[in-house]
């Protein structure tokens, strides 16, 4: 099968897989588990057939998490159509269409352009118990609400079941970063940070999972619960100023575990462990334990997320999504009779003019994508000479130049028998790096800046090389001596503009926890030392202090997992550190260096065990 093809057959699989998750559902939703058992049998519904008879129809009906999905869809489509990256205001315009249909009046209002074509659909305009708080939202708020100005207090997950087009896009768009608009559009009619977080993380699965490698190739169940603890991570990182998203971790996580678990249980005790699925989180994490313990049963795990006594129709509505991303249209059009779904042309058709309208906004070629390599999920296949020359844009990474391209050779002489900690090549680090830089002389900074501290170069192997002192200046900056506090030797980053900006990468880079196979405690403590040294290089949040002499600078520093303790570095104007002033609630201590001297660690090494730590040997000093 072609890239093309791939891409069509996720981008159809993941609205139809969803459609189909949602009707098993929709037929029992509201009903206990011993009406479900009562009337299929122990083990619940099991087939579309099932569903549509339920509903007494030949063809099993959706509900409004598919409605809703599919003109999150066409929203999507209209803002690209139209020529921009979409953004949440095209989704908004998309759900005050859907307004209209549920018995209201649109409140799309854009005398530019004609409805969206999915309007005219009758099956579109029946009330499928359209949630509550969608309704209210849409007809009360005129821009709808965002993570930041919340419209409501709600965690329903009817923001979590209609995001699934926003990673499909995603997945081949640069532009477009589905974590975000994830959020930005579950936040529009959903306040409370648990009826967005989790729609971010669905939108970055589906993103990750459209463009990875066949099913049939690699391990399904590895690759989905590898995307899974991957993204939770990015959600930890991303969303962190808001508590609830290292919640959504520890729930995701938990729920990996669950499916994996060795000890046997049966699937309704482990979700009844996770919930009941009518809030956010609890959905995600249902339709993922439901995808992951039954990874490579498409159809075994859409009756696992459907038969339950919750919200079944978007638990099982998600976990297609998820499945359907991965697998693609044919491997549900084989587990599932998906003739007897009803309007499969219509989603077939959403899906396919999603994809174009994406392409044609991105001109990338065809399989390209902005999220494949985020936690290494395979590339899909590459592009041919024509496809590059035709469709690429104009590159805007590191420029090639006879100098970047010694540096590189210097690179990867330096670290040829490196290996990072998930067993990758050390140099693409590096690489890495100089891709972000805009000039030759920050992207040989930035190739060499671990050459000579953890390689085997030296500075004058830099100037045989005809390195210029600039980047030589920049590489000595970078490399750490161990005779100079960790601390101070970021702060003297800030007078090399070379260096300060390598260092940013550096940072950045480090702190992306989906680099590590496995993310332990220590990775996680690791995270407050990077966020210490990215304050130091960033001016935002500086404030100068004129009451001392001479002049001195305060710099608050973020404080991973406490909403009441700050942490506030004095430095002077040449890069010096002072002092660190700790509060807890009430309470407030100074260390100046003298004092930091006597720690009974590093400081560097005290700030990665985390705050209570540092602060409990400060309270030993005092």
């Amino acid at each position: 099968m072609s890239s093309n093809d791939v891409l069509k057959d996720r981008f159809e699989g993941c609205l139809l897989a969803g459609a189909a998750g949602d009707a098993l559902g929709y037929a029992i939703e509201f009903w206990d588990e011993t009406s479900i058992a009562s009337h299929f049998g122990k083990d619940g519904i099991q087939t579309l057939a099932q569903a549509a008879e339920c509903e007494h129809d030949e063809l099993a009906r959706f509900s409004d998490d598919t409605q809703m999905t599919l003109f999150t869809a066409e929203g999507l489509t209209h803002g690209m159509k139209r020529g921009h990256v979409p953004s949440s205001s095209d989704i908004w315009l998309a759900y005050r269409e859907w307004l209209g249909t549920q018995g209201d009046t649109s409140r799309m209002d854009d005398p530019e352009q004609p409805r969206m074509a999915i309007y005219a659909n009758s099956s579109l305009h029946e009330q499928r118990a359209p949630g509550s708080t969608c309704l209210s939202a849409i007809r009360s708020s005129k821009d709808g609400g965002s993570p930041e100005r919340p419209v409501n207090n709600s965690k329903g997950c009817g923001g979590i079941m209609r995001v699934a087009p926003i990673g499909l896009a995603a997945s081949i768009c640069d532009d477009i970063d589905p974590f975000v608009l994830g959020a930005q559009a579950a936040a529009l009619t959903h306040g409370h940070p648990m009826g967005w977080l989790p729609a971010a993380a669905l939108a970055g699965i589906v993103a990750l999972l459209c463009t990875s490698k066949s099913p049939e190739d690699r391990d399904a169940q590895e690759t989905l619960a590898m995307t899974a603890r991957g993204v939770a991570g990015i959600i930890a990182h991303t969303f962190g100023d808001w508590g609830e998203a290292r919640e959504l971790r520890d729930l995701m996580l938990h729920a990996v575990d669950l499916a994996l678990s060795p000890e046997v249980r049966d699937d309704l005790d482990c979700i009844h462990e996770l919930g009941e699925g009518w809030v956010g989180d609890e959905a995600l994490l249902i339709a993922l334990y439901a995808s992951i313990a039954h990874a490579d049963n498409v159809a075994e795990s859409l009756r696992c997320a459907a038969n339950h006594k919750g919200d079944s129709d978007s638990t099982a509505s998600i976990a297609g999504n998820i499945l359907g991303a991965l697998w693609g249209r044919e491997a549900f059009a084989a587990a599932l009779d998906l003739s007897l779904l009803e309007e499969i042309d219509l989603i077939s058709s959403v899906a396919d003019e999603l994809l174009e309208a994406t392409r044609a906004l991105s001109a990338l070629p065809e399989g390209a994508h902005a999220y494949a390599n985020l936690l290494r999920i395979d590339n899909p296949p590459v592009p041919t000479e024509d496809e590059r020359l035709t469709t690429l844009p104009e590159d805007k990474g590191m420029p090639y130049t006879q100098l970047t391209k010694k540096a590189l050779k210097l690179s990867f002489d330096a670290h040829a028998k490196q290996r990072d900690r998930s067993g990758l090549p050390y140099v693409y680090h590096p690489f890495h790096l100089a891709e972000q830089m805009r000039s030759e002389e920050a992207a040989c900074v930035a190739l060499l800046h671990d050459t000579v501290e953890d390689g085997h170069l030296t500075l004058q192997d830099l100037r045989a090389a005809d390195m210029t002192d600039e980047i030589i200046e920049g590489v000595v900056a970078l490399t750490h001596s161990p005779d100079v506090p960790y601390l101070e030797y970021v702060l003297r980053l800030r007078t090399n503009p070379l260096a300060r900006d390598v260092k940013l990468a550096d940072l950045r880079h480090n702190a992306n926890l989906s680099r590590l196979n496995e993310v332990t405690a220590r990775d996680l403590q690791r995270r407050q030392k990077y966020l210490v040294a990215q304050a130091l290089l960033c001016d935002d949040a500086d404030f100068p202090d004129d009451t001392e002499r001479p002049l001195v600078w305060h710099k608050p520093i973020p404080v991973l997992d406490r909403d009441d303790a700050s942490l506030i570095l004095t430095y002077n104007e040449m890069g010096r550190t002072l002092r660190l002033t700790l509060t807890q609630g009430d309470e407030r201590m100074v260390l100046d260096m003298a004092d930091v001297e006597r720690l009974a660690e590093p400081l560097a090494v005290a700030l990665e065990q985390g705050f209570d730590h540092l602060w409990s040997l400060a309270r030993n000093l005092s």
